[in-house]
């Protein structure tokens, strides 16, 4: 099934990154242009309606912006080379590392791009703003 839409200007949601588990290959989690990444666990279920654990960094609705959606769009989520109970997701300003076990908020955010807050503006006006950055 093909979940691209006639139109590009009609997507809503983009797949930003898909990464199979290093050790297991019935679980893979991808990322999302709307700001979460979800584990999936084939043996449970292949179908996209009931994908698996879902993990999204909720943003404090007083912050909100022109840029946070852009901003908060997951470029790229990893599993963690050293342990099962960690992933490691990407946006524009920070990095998530996330605990399975605890999946409602990240374990720890590093803000890695912090200095860019301040010139969003300017990153979207010459499309800096929609640049991908690897972990």
């Amino acid at each position: 099934m093909n979940l691209k839409p006639p139109k590009v200007e009609d997507r809503t949601e983009v797949i930003t990154h898909v990464e199979y588990h290093p050790k297991r290959s019935d679980v893979f989690l991808f990322s999302s242009s709307k700001g979460y990444m979800s584990l999936c666990d084939l043996r449970v279920s292949s179908q996209f309606s009931s994908f698996g654990m879902k993990l999204e960094h909720k943003e404090d609705p007083s912050k909100r912006h022109f840029f946070t959606d852009i901003i908060n769009s997951i470029g790229m989520a990893r599993f963690a080379p050293t342990s099962e109970n960690y992933l490691y997701s990407r946006d524009y300003l920070s990095v998530h590392i996330w605990d399975v076990r605890n999946n409602s908020t990240p374990f720890q955010t590093l803000n890695v791009t912090e200095y860019l807050d301040k010139s969003l503006g300017e990153a979207y006006e010459d499309m800096r703003i929609f640049d991908r950055f690897d972990l």
